[in-house]
């Protein structure tokens, strides 16, 4: 079925659970003699505060994530554990301190278990009941993703046939790539050869492919890297078959499907959580600086404009998330010319300033609001620098998986607005970000960011 639609069903089911719970655990209280029935108008408003309190924690956790075929043993493990933490804050939200420290489990008190055990059977339930009508759908080949096997060996062969055995997996796999030069003309199992790895992204583009499954004989690195660099800036997700000897000794982290090991390629850097989180502190932050440095932007505009003639804010053109170019928002310190030429006569004692007090990036806080960047990430790069690393560097595209920041490791570590070459050079601090992404990685970047300017200021 369709996201949206996925989507849509999971909302109505929690939505019918939780109210189900909730109604349920009223009767139980009142049975017990705990629990005075409210108005129906006020019970209903009740239930529907509770489900949106469920529906914040269900997103926040990345309970809403598209679904194929995962197992539904992990689906009620994570149903579990968000209940269990929300239940938690609801029992700390209604603590009264004199009474429940007096009597720390009381009866009353103690019946929040059941509300856990009844909300997480209800949700459960309801999920379980959904993801088995989505898993009957995929064996009926409604829903199914399309797929190539990039690989013409033993190992290639073996996957097909699995896949061909598990349809409730949702993989319709179109042909095999043929890694070799030039590409074999014959079909397995009716299954054809598309395409050698030079056709790759040509054929991913035509015939609309969502996934791509990397299947090579022995440790071919080299046609891994290759099948991957032919994968680059198109929207299809990758996984490799991995090799025995890289899961027996632990170097690959595989996802179990049927019994069949498959590693899932760059993934999304940070948990879903982490990702909303991080970007509520943005919207926060952000909003709260602009609002905050009121006071400075008239006498700053006008004297940025007196001294310059000229407007006083920079645009400059700038790649995003997904290669999604944007404009990028600065305030103007030369008296001819952009920002772009930094330190040069041009610019002014207005301009010097606002550069020594690091204020000429402020206005990139509109560009966080708009959800363009994030506080802090990878550099914002100009699009003629991106199109060269696409073709320079391998796997570039890693990269433009995550929005740019105002601050980011590179930034720390060298030049924002260097060229080409210099750039390259600082890549591999924007990586390791990338791979490390966290919130408590932020969070040392930030803190950073703040002494290293502090010590700039000093000196």
């Amino acid at each position: 079925m369709s996201k949206p639609l996925e989507k849509a069903l999971l909302f109505l089911s929690d939505g019918l659970a939780t109210h189900l719970a909730f109604w349920a655990w009223g009767a139980l209280r009142q049975r017990h003699g705990f629990y005075v029935e409210p108005e129906p108008q006020q019970f209903l408003l009740n239930a529907t505060v509770i489900f949106l309190f469920w529906l914040a924690l269900f997103v926040f956790f990345g309970l809403y994530r598209s679904w194929y075929a995962q197992s539904r043993v992990d689906e009620f493990l994570g149903v579990a554990k968000v209940v269990s933490l929300g239940v938690l804050l609801i029992f700390l939200a209604t603590f009264e301190p004199r009474q429940d420290f007096s009597n720390p489990l009381s009866a009353s008190r103690a019946m929040i278990l059941s509300y856990w055990l009844l909300t997480v059977v209800a949700v459960s339930s309801g999920r379980l009941l959904l993801r088995t009508f989505q898993r009957t759908l995929l064996e009926a080949g409604i829903g199914v993703r399309r797929t190539v096997i990039a690989g013409w060996g033993r190992r290639a062969r073996e996957l097909f046939d699995h896949l061909r055995k598990s349809p409730a997996l949702g993989y319709e796999v179109l042909g095999f790539i043929d890694l070799q030069q030039p590409p074999a003309q014959e079909a397995y199992r009716a299954c054809p050869v598309l395409g050698s790895l030079r056709d790759l992204p040509a054929l991913l583009q035509q015939n609309s492919i969502a996934e791509v499954l990397i299947a090579v004989d022995g440790d071919s690195r080299e046609e891994v890297a290759a099948v991957l660099q032919g994968c680059q800036g198109l929207p299809v997700r990758c996984k490799i078959v991995p090799a025995l000897f890289d899961v027996i000794i632990g170097q690959a982290r595989t996802n179990q499907i049927y019994g069949f090991p498959l590693i899932d390629v760059m993934p999304e850097p940070m948990a879903a959580w982490e990702r909303h989180v991080k970007r509520l502190a943005d919207v926060i932050i952000a909003a709260a600086g602009l609002v905050l440095l009121l006071p400075f932007w008239l006498p700053a505009l006008l004297a940025i404009w007196a001294e310059t003639r000229q407007p006083v804010f920079c645009e400059q053109w700038r790649v995003g998330l997904r290669g999604r170019r944007f404009k990028r928002y600065l305030l103007r310190t030369a008296r001819n010319g952009s920002i772009e030429n930094v330190g040069t006569p041009q610019e002014g004692k207005v301009g010097r300033a606002i550069r020594r007090l690091h204020l000429e990036g402020v206005p990139q806080l509109w560009n966080v609001l708009k959800g363009e960047m994030s506080l802090v990430g990878p550099r914002a790069e100009r699009p003629e620098l991106v199109g060269g690393l696409q073709r320079e560097v391998p796997f570039y595209f890693r990269r433009l998986q995550v929005k740019p920041g105002i601050i980011g490791w590179a930034q720390l570590k060298g030049d924002c607005d260097a060229a080409l070459e210099t750039v390259k050079a600082m890549l591999p601090y924007d990586f390791f970000y990338i791979e490390n992404m966290s919130l408590r990685m932020d969070l040392k970047i930030s803190l950073n960011a703040i002494y290293a300017g502090l010590l700039r200021r000093k000196s």
